[in-house]
């Protein structure tokens, strides 16, 4: 069962509260008295005080006597890594399964094990409330954290106030949070578009990762800045070859399936790595060879998709490098070098095989009967 903030004791819930108070105050700010707590919050005076000491154990709060409660003074030193703490928004699966995040975390571990340091992975259920999140703080007591896919904005403040030093992978929030890693969403449409324009092609299916249930900062933005490039480039998109497609070839057989069902004229397919496999069954089924008569493009570079036949043109996000950055921005933070940054973009490039060429004559339309038609089902997103 899920750990919500009205199944925890009353002094963590008062707890909690208090700190979400003091990551606006500054140092040295005047905090109200215990008997005016007790009165706002309607909590006894032996619940403020247990609040109040767990506070001063982490050197939040500080008593002065004969004046009162203060915001503890921050001390100058800087803070030495040692064990930094991974917490993956998403659950176990997204880190089971091969693929960038396994990739990306093996690299992380690497680069650590290199300066002597440890990495320390621990997974929150998405949608996880606040409560969870800083539940797992107090039992890690971490050196340091990267958060990894946060789909909460308050953790920052969270993390702030305790001092620990932080950043942030490709959060799911909207809007721009503190020391963000975000993947460079305009970088890769305007890489799809740039090679496939290039090539003769302005009849382009895009098999999106948009969930109708569930927001992805990457996946809306890629479907977003596809409008916006395509227009850029003076084409007009036909709604009709735009699909959910899915991170599994399951998904990108049964979303191809249906693109050709509608019996649309396309000579080019963009498409998760995940899904690409199925896509090219299906069009292998329909007549349709992939980088003969339609060309297909992806994103990830996963390590299969250079051994299909024809190998898969995509976009590269170097895990090593992507790593690296991601250490290097938190030890100038934690040793006071840094007083952190807004975002940070993480570079992309692309990665030209068989499966993508000249667009030659326009493809005929798909003869797939109705029948052989399916839906796409829904998948969870991955980066």
């Amino acid at each position: 069962m899920a750990t919500t903030l009205k199944s925890l004791p009353r002094h963590k819930v008062l707890k909690e509260s208090l700190l979400a108070e003091i990551s606006e105050l500054k140092p040295g700010a005047r905090l109200a008295s215990v008997k005016a707590m007790m009165a706002r919050f309607d909590v006894s005076q032996a619940t403020i005080d247990r609040a109040l000491r767990g506070l001063k154990e982490d050197g939040l709060v500080e008593s002065r006597v004969g004046r009162g409660l203060f915001v503890a003074e921050k001390s100058p030193e800087s803070k030495s890594l040692g064990l930094v703490d991974l917490l993956a928004f998403g659950g176990e699966r997204m880190l089971r399964n091969p693929g960038f995040n396994q990739d990306f975390v093996n690299e992380l571990a690497h680069h650590l094990g290199f300066k002597g340091r440890g990495l320390r992975v621990t997974t929150i259920p998405r949608g996880s409330d606040q409560a969870i999140f800083n539940q797992r703080i107090e039992e890690l007591s971490p050196d340091a954290v990267i958060a990894m896919y946060p789909d909460m904005p308050n953790i920052c403040s969270s993390l702030a106030v305790r001092e620990i030093p932080y950043v942030q992978v490709i959060p799911y929030w909207p809007s721009d949070l503190p020391n963000s890693f975000l993947l460079d969403n305009r970088a890769i449409v305007q890489c799809w578009i740039k090679h496939l324009t290039g090539l003769g092609h302005t009849r382009i299916a895009f098999l999106h990762g948009v969930l109708e249930n569930a927001y992805n900062r990457d996946m809306n933005e890629r479907l977003q800045f596809f409008y916006e490039e395509m227009a850029k480039a003076g084409i007009l998109l036909d709604s009709e070859m735009l699909l959910h497609g899915g991170f599994e070839n399951k998904d990108g057989y049964a979303a191809t399936k249906e693109l050709l069902r509608r019996n649309r004229e396309f000579t080019a397919v963009i498409v998760d790595d995940h899904a690409a496999k199925g896509v090219y069954q299906a069009l292998e089924e329909a007549g349709r060879r992939v980088g003969k008569d339609v060309s297909v493009i992806g994103i990830d570079d996963l390590a299969h998709v250079k051994h299909l036949s024809p190998p898969l043109t995509t976009i590269r996000i170097s895990r090593s490098s992507f790593a690296q950055q991601v250490i290097q921005s938190l030890e100038a933070i934690a040793d006071g070098s840094s007083e952190g940054f807004t975002r940070s973009m993480v570079p992309v490039r692309l990665i030209e095989r068989e499966s993508v060429v000249h667009s030659g004559v326009q493809s005929r339309p798909s003869q797939s009967p109705p029948s052989q038609s399916s839906s796409s089902p829904q998948a969870s997103p991955s980066s």
